[in-house]
């Protein structure tokens, strides 16, 4: 069995998909190869799954950068609704709002106020349509400031120009931010979790800053090509699902700071077409392109 994870190797969707792939390969008996095919905000790896053999050996770790990028655009070989179908939802990290450890920036107030002050403020993120991307621009909209966006291929180069002084603010997940702030090189100024995190002391949430219903995270759903069988679809299900509430798995998921949980297909599909309506909504009302 062969899991496409259309990130690059070490990042914290790779990591996801290797605790759950491995013990998945202990359930059902069988290996899962990790395919890391990352590159065009995640639409490489997508579009492999899509066009893949429906016999339930290949399957796709979609996140929400790939639904997003499908919503930007008309030039992809591939279809979500049309060619992909899900399996599980197997949980997801909240974000969070950082600024450089010595940035001026002390609060989310002085974020606002600074957005708010002619230029505005510099912000970076893992590429164009990325959730760290459209979470800033929906932030800048909402508190009525400016921002300029300056993309990269991938979050760990975002990160780098953030801890080089070369942005002002990012989003980025929980599990990119904790060890971070551990070591003093950013400031945590909120999360979009519904309530605080005791591994975020004094952290509030972006509800509590004053943003309505900011809750943006970074989940993940297991998807196959639409053709594979319900029974295979099933199967993959079940395997999954076992796997993520396995002790042990939790525990190394729960230390990433993953709020893990197992949706079924209906639900999981649901939770697509919610999500796709919400960004779309964001994308039209800030006329977003695809290579911003």
């Amino acid at each position: 069995m062969k899991m496409v994870i259309p990130q690059p190797p070490g990042g914290v969707g790779d990591t996801v998909g290797r605790i759950i792939g491995a013990k998945v390969t202990e359930i059902l008996g069988q290996s899962v190869v990790i395919d890391n095919r990352p590159g065009a905000t995640t639409t490489i790896g997508n579009a492999v799954v899509a066009a893949a053999k429906p016999d339930g050996c290949t399957i796709l770790e979609f996140t929400v950068s790939g639904l997003i990028a499908g919503l930007m655009r008309n030039d992809l070989p591939y279809n979500t609704e049309r060619d992909l179908q899900p399996v599980i939802g197997t949980g997801s990290f909240p974000m969070t709002l950082v600024v450089n450890a010595n940035s001026g920036l002390r609060s989310y107030q002085d974020l606002a106020t600074a957005a708010k002050a002619k230029g505005g403020l510099n912000y970076s993120s893992g590429g164009p349509g990325t959730l760290a991307h459209l979470t800033a621009v929906r932030m800048l909209r909402d508190l009525g400031g400016n921002g300029m966006h300056v993309p990269f291929r991938g979050n760990a180069y975002a990160i780098q120009s953030l801890l080089a002084n070369e942005v002002q603010f990012m989003f980025t997940t929980t599990a990119e931010a904790l060890p971070l702030m551990q070591a003093g090189k950013i400031r945590v100024l909120g999360v979009t979790s519904q309530k605080r995190m005791p591994s975020f002391p004094g952290v509030p949430t972006m509800t509590e800053l004053g943003l309505a219903d900011f809750s943006p995270s970074v989940w993940y759903t297991f998807m196959v090509p639409s053709a594979t069988p319900k029974e295979t679809v099933a199967r993959l299900h079940d395997a999954y699902a076992k796997a993520i509430n396995d002790p042990a798995t939790s525990k190394r998921l729960a230390a990433l700071g993953y709020a893990a949980e197992t949706r079924n297909p209906e639900d999981a599909k649901a939770h697509l077409k919610l999500e796709a309506a919400r960004w779309k909504k964001v994308v039209q009302e800030n006329n977003i392109k695809s290579d911003e």
